[in-house]
């Protein structure tokens, strides 16, 4: 049985007065004062006459010694009310912008009494050499209007090189657009990269095997680089990437609130140069910043990849496309025909049939139900007048405009209804669409 010091003291101060010792002369073999010898006594007659649950306690109690952090107690309290998963590190920052000039260590301490620490559990780390892996991961957060914003992060496995970037999205552009940003964040490319079923990455799974999206197999081969699939559900399988994600949380967003995606990017471009690349990783022993001259990265190709977006859309009978929630005039675009998109974070541009540039305009905000560009007085556009919408049904031949005309003479509001039939085309095929106006004109000639 292991015993402390004091319990050790008061054994042989009992052993010694049961062999007849007097309290002198324990007091003198011990080296501690008589006063402290008769305490001892007397707590252990008390012990034995009222037990253990009902004596009081052995020991010496003291006076907490004061603290530097006394002063900063009510800071304390309101920065983990208000951010209850405050980190020692960022509470100790907050604490020297107030004026402490303590240490981080008694922060912790504090931290710890105010918060059990949960346990944890032990993975195996697996390393890998220089320059052989890479892993991508997203992860969900939000801005302090409850808006979702999404952490891309990739992480170099031998270097532990971070590069960590929000989106409003995790669409497969903007993730593509992510990652070649983190091709030239990192200056290089590694031989391969850990993904989990992320949606642009794996269309779907057969028979336990990854099919893997057709434009980010023409990415990788693009790169040269080769995708992991880790499987499924198993999160420490990517443990490089996935890690991290709590010192992005205990780090760059504890304690602190942000409005605005620009402002949260802006913080953690100077988090990731000054903090997260720029630190002693505790792992590795080394700055992931001095780590990353060791790996021996591929070269980036002459041009990077064109990872913009791409669409099909239908020129409604106001003229204009539905693209991303807004809507954007086809100059030149007959009503009815399809027309193409491509469109990167900045820029839209609309492509004929026989892939000419029809027009191009600037990205409008995401769902925000804007005509570009605005029709005049910012007023909705006028429909196109109806023989505009009766030479679409003659393209389609003879008995699709003997149809439309027979609307436009029954119809009060003959456009909006021969614009419904155009705007079938987004669902159905103009086969589909023939088929029914011939049941349609047979059922009236019956009838």
């Amino acid at each position: 049985m292991k015993f402390d010091a004091r319990t050790r003291l008061i054994y042989e101060v009992a052993r010694k007065r049961a062999n007849g010792v007097s309290i002198r002369g324990i007091a003198r073999s011990l080296g501690i004062a008589r006063p402290t010898v008769r305490r001892i006594l007397r707590q252990l007659e008390e012990r034995r006459a009222l037990g253990d649950e009902l004596a009081p306690q052995t020991g010496p109690t003291r006076a907490p010694r004061p603290s530097k952090l006394d002063a900063y107690a009510e800071v304390i309290d309101e920065l983990i009310r208000r951010y209850p998963d405050s980190r020692a590190t960022r509470l100790h920052e907050e604490l020297q912008a107030r004026g402490f000039d303590g240490g981080y260590t008694i922060v912790r301490e504090r931290l710890k009494e105010l918060r059990p620490k949960p346990g944890r559990r032990v993975y195996m780390v697996v390393e890998t050499e220089p320059g052989q892996q890479g892993q991508w991961d997203w992860s969900p957060y939000s801005l302090a209007n409850k808006t979702p914003v999404y952490a891309f992060s990739s992480v170099l496995a031998f270097s532990r090189h971070q590069y960590v970037h929000f989106c409003s999205d995790m669409r497969q552009p903007t993730l593509l657009e992510e990652v070649k940003s983190s091709f030239a964040y990192h200056g290089g490319l590694a031989i391969e990269y850990v993904v989990d079923s992320m949606p642009g990455i794996v269309d779907r799974w057969e028979l336990g095997r990854p099919v893997l999206n057709l434009r980010a197999v023409d990415f990788a081969a693009y790169y040269g680089i080769s995708l992991h699939v880790a499987p499924r559900g198993d999160g420490p399988y990517k443990g490089k990437v996935e890690r991290p994600f709590r010192f992005i949380e205990e780090s760059l967003l504890n304690a602190r609130t942000f409005h605005t995606l620009a402002e949260l990017n802006e913080t953690c471009a100077r988090w990731l140069a000054d903090r997260c690349n720029g630190r002693k990783h505790q792992r590795t022993g080394r700055r992931p910043i001095d780590a990353l001259a060791d790996e021996p990265l591929r070269p980036l190709p002459a041009h990077p990849y064109d990872a913009r977006d791409l669409a099909h859309r239908l020129v409604d009978s106001y003229g204009y496309i539905r693209f991303d929630g807004n809507f954007y005039r086809a100059v030149g675009g007959d009503v009815g025909q399809w027309v193409y998109i491509r469109a990167s974070a900045d820029e839209v541009t609309i492509v004929g049939g026989a892939a000419t540039i029809l027009a191009c305009y600037e990205r409008g905000p995401k769902n925000a139900r804007l005509y570009i560009p605005p029709p005049a007085r910012h007023k909705r556009p006028r429909r196109r007048p109806s023989s505009e919408l009766l030479a679409c049904f003659e393209a389609w031949g003879s008995r699709a405009h003997r149809f439309a005309q027979c609307v436009r003479q029954r119809k009060r509001h003959a456009s909006v209804e021969l614009s419904h039939l155009l705007d079938l085309r987004t669902t159905w095929s103009a086969e589909d669409i023939l088929r029914a106006i011939e049941h349609a004109s047979r059922f009236d000639n019956e009838s």
